[in-house]
């Protein structure tokens, strides 16, 4: 979901209307929280990986881009990442990140 279909669904279920700094500000804590809870979980699959990258706009003036590497088989997200550019750098960190938390051969 993009930044404003969450402060959409969250006016529309509880009548609350979020800031678009706080609804990133929730996406920053708990894809941090889910890093860690997951960094050492290891799945014993074959991996069929596909990368896919997005942008979501702030405040008009910066951009944000997502990063994930998804298991097409599982449906299991292998790394995500957040990063205000999309440089070769963003991207091999994301594959390091793949690479290291997933025993990928």
């Amino acid at each position: 979901m993009s930044i404003n279909e969450i402060r959409n669904l969250l006016k529309q279920e509880h009548g609350y209307y979020p800031s678009k700094s706080v609804v990133l500000g929730w996406v920053q804590k708990y894809t941090d929280l889910a890093t860690k809870q997951f960094k050492n979980h290891h799945r014993q699959v074959r991996a069929v990986l596909v990368p896919d990258e997005a942008a979501q706009d702030v405040d008009g003036q910066h951009k944000l881009w997502f990063y994930n590497i998804i298991n097409t088989k599982i449906r299991y997200f292998w790394a995500s990442n957040i990063a205000l550019s999309r440089t070769t750098n963003d991207t091999e960190r994301l594959m390091e990140d793949a690479h290291s938390s997933h025993r990928i051969d």
